[in-house]
């Protein structure tokens, strides 16, 4: 049986503490695509509220916002994670030539999430 004396002088292994790459990049998709469905959630929330209460619609459009933010905040693994991220933006956009501009608008930090990623992704380096 292993003491106290044996376990502080135990090694571990790089593999044991270092996750794999590909997993690294499956945990980031997955943490994409849920923030991508939770806007897609807010969105539909909003299409169809179900609901008269000014309050409750108001929740609505602020969960849709902090989903927006997090779809941004999350760099995208794959090319298909960046065209959502580009529906996200253009549907804000259009929401803000058609309603007026956000007190809080995400523009900026979609635009600067986008540009990051294309360069991340290495989108027009292509010959």
């Amino acid at each position: 049986m292993p003491n106290a004396t044996m376990r502080a002088n135990a090694q571990t292994l790089p593999e044991a503490t270092e996750p794999a790459a590909e997993h690294e990049d499956y945990g980031d998709q997955e943490a994409f695509s849920q923030a991508y469905a939770r806007w897609l959630r807010a969105c539909a929330q909003i299409e169809d509220p179900g609901t008269d209460d000014e309050q409750i619609i108001k929740t609505f459009f602020d969960e849709e916002r902090a989903a927006q933010r997090a779809v941004f905040l999350i760099p995208a693994v794959c090319r298909e994670d960046l065209w959502d991220k580009l529906e996200v933006f253009e549907v804000d956009l259009a929401r803000e030539l058609v309603v007026g501009p956000h007190k809080d608008s995400i523009l900026m930090l979609a635009l600067g999430s986008i540009k990051a990623d294309l360069m991340n992704l290495g989108v027009g380096e292509e010959v």
